[in-house]
């Protein structure tokens, strides 16, 4: 895996994310990585953004209830996911 690419971080940032998207990685397919409080809060607003720009996508949901902890088992779960397949990995954080 790489270092993060970008980060954005201010008010209705959701809004940008397919154009940056598809300017960063144009024609590439995207995974989403949300976790259960994440997903209805910004999640669920992404993916109807990138279907509305017509962004390829999956969603994975950690299943985990509580907030997601900085733990390197979380991080082979990412890394599971994106083995074999051409995803950029997108985090929807809070």
């Amino acid at each position: 895996m790489s270092d993060t690419d970008i980060c954005l971080v201010k008010q209705n940032a959701l809004l940008k994310t397919p154009a940056i998207f598809k300017e960063t990685w144009p024609n590439m397919k995207a995974i989403l990585f949300a976790d259960k409080n994440t997903y209805p809060v910004a999640g669920e607003a992404v993916q109807a953004l990138f279907e509305k720009h017509s962004i390829e996508h999956k969603v994975f949901i950690f299943e985990d209830e509580e907030v997601i902890p900085a733990d390197y088992e979380y991080v082979e779960l990412v890394k599971k996911q994106l083995k074999h397949n051409d995803y950029v990995p997108v985090a929807i954080g809070s």
